[in-house]
């Protein structure tokens, strides 16, 4: 999400509007009140638990998408970043890398396969994780 209003508009009006512009989707005028103006589309990727650094907070409480309308319509051009990314020979200097972040998610997916089927490595990991446990138990 972003709060640079001048930053978004630019690209709207460069893009020859909101539809056309791949790289955010703005927020209706309610959003206002919290100081936010568009969802950039490139915070969506990659899509995993492991990637994320924080959630999105606003006076300290963590702010929830509720708008239907609005989640599909970030989903849409989600959903066509990455056809067009995926498809696409020359990628947009501007844009993500989805190819890239792709091989890399799908590698690293194999790598845990990889070590999941390894009995040693299978053990060392339960044993760290109840450790981890019984530390967090103890504060």
């Amino acid at each position: 999400m972003t709060t640079k209003i001048q930053k978004v508009e630019k690209a709207f009006k460069k893009m020859g509007g909101e539809n056309n512009c791949p790289f955010y989707v703005r927020f209706p005028k309610n959003f206002q009140e919290y100081n936010i103006s568009a969802f950039n589309i490139g915070d969506a990727f990659p899509i995993t638990a492991k990637y994320i650094e924080r959630e999105f907070t606003k006076r300290g409480q963590p702010y929830v998408l509720k708008d239907v309308k609005l989640i599909q319509k970030i989903e849409n051009k989600v959903l066509q970043t990455i056809k067009l990314k995926m498809t696409n020979d020359k990628i947009n200097s501007r844009g993500i890398d989805v190819r890239k972040i792709y091989q890399q998610l799908l590698d690293e997916l194999k790598n845990e396969r990889a070590i999941k089927q390894n009995p040693l490595i299978t053990k060392i990991l339960a044993k760290r994780e109840n450790k981890e446990k019984i530390t967090k138990l103890e504060k």
